[in-house]
């Protein structure tokens, strides 16, 4: 996490950069956020255990946004023997009430991974839909450095997803690479958004199926090449549905998220690409959907029921008072020019998330 765009925000510490405070100004009061999700890391021992996560979620609580954050468990089945991981799986559940399993196939104690679809994958889904968490948050794409990158390709989606059709998995990154440009469709492909989607087709896994593609990170680079940025949501509109689509920015490594909610807001699909490739345009409602409306699904929330709760609770009314107080910088971080974005990219070999 040090070497993260934001870890150079100028605090005394780079941890500093990342306290439940900031998450909740970078958040809740310099972004259009009104709902979010605490997501976990890969490592050992996780760098965002699961109490922490649920005291920012109290802290959030606090201030009577009580419907505004939920919180993934970090499940790393490989790190220990699979008794003690089940155990600490009970007590996820139990005592800290996570909404979600996040897994990073990716990673290993080794630096080897697994898949999904064999024998440890498959037990540690059995595990956590008997845990009473259905919904599996899964990093795919984006390898992490020092591990296999093919552990992080997508082809094991699809028949998990086929195996257990009562879980709920939600595909962070969408299987996107940084190294890998994006574009048309290719049923061929083993890497990329292409694979997550060649994964569904092979399995059965339709538009209303069990298998959701996240952006966090992923729409934050696209959004600066407009034309990957339409292959690859025009895909995922096309082959996956457009309530398959779940909206993500990993902040806060970046800042604020606003600037990647502007970008969104005022993205379209050209009618030209519309017509070569078929894709759907990106409607107002399809932005809707994908903002939050289908995530609130996911999460077994009602749209109107948290509105109703938001409207006047102390996050909104913090909102307003930030928002009236003296203009401070909406800082993105990260790098500024090619050749930056190049050389992080080369020693992060990814991004987290």
């Amino acid at each position: 996490m040090k070497n993260t765009p934001r870890a150079s925000c100028g605090a005394s510490h780079w941890t500093k950069c990342f306290t439940d405070d900031v998450l909740i100004k970078e958040v809740f009061l310099q972004s259009d956020t009104d709902l979010a999700v605490l997501s976990a890391l890969w490592g050992y021992p996780s760098p965002i255990a699961v109490d922490e996560a649920a005291r920012t979620r109290e802290q959030v609580a606090k201030l009577q946004g009580k419907r505004r954050l939920r919180i993934h468990g970090g499940l790393q089945p490989n790190e220990a023997p699979f008794g003690e991981i089940v155990k600490r799986m009970r007590v996820m559940v139990e005592d800290w009430k996570i909404d979600a399993w996040k897994l990073y196939p990716v990673w290993g104690p080794e630096g080897r991974g697994f898949w999904l679809h064999e024998d440890l994958g498959m037990r540690t889904i059995q595990a956590g839909l008997e845990a009473g968490v259905s919904r599996f948050a899964v990093h795919k794409g984006l390898p992490l450095d020092g591990m296999e990158p093919r552990f992080s390709r997508p082809t094991d989606i699809g028949p998990v997803a086929k195996a257990f059709p009562n879980a709920t998995f939600l595909v962070y990154h969408a299987g996107w690479e940084a190294d890998r440009t994006e574009g048309p469709y290719d049923k061929t492909a083993e890497r990329g958004v292409d694979a997550l989607i060649r994964s569904c087709h092979e399995n059965g896994i339709g538009k209303t199926g069990n298998v959701y593609a996240e952006l966090g990170s992923t729409w934050r680079w696209l959004m600066k090449n407009p034309d990957e940025a339409a292959h690859v949501l025009g895909k995922l509109l096309l082959h996956m549905g457009e309530d398959r689509i779940l909206w993500g920015t990993d902040s806060i490594w970046y800042g604020s998220p606003q600037d990647q909610i502007q970008a969104f807001r005022a993205f379209e699909i050209s009618p030209e690409f519309q017509q070569r490739f078929g894709y759907p345009a990106l409607t107002p409602e399809r932005k809707r959907k994908i903002f939050g409306l289908n995530a609130a699904k996911v999460y077994g929330l009602s749209a109107d029921e948290i509105l109703h709760a938001q409207r006047d609770d102390n996050v909104t009314r913090a909102r307003h008072a930030h928002a009236d107080a003296p203009p401070s910088a909406l800082v993105t971080y990260g790098p500024r020019t090619r050749r930056e974005m190049l050389s992080w990219l080369r020693f992060t070999r990814g991004t987290p998330g």
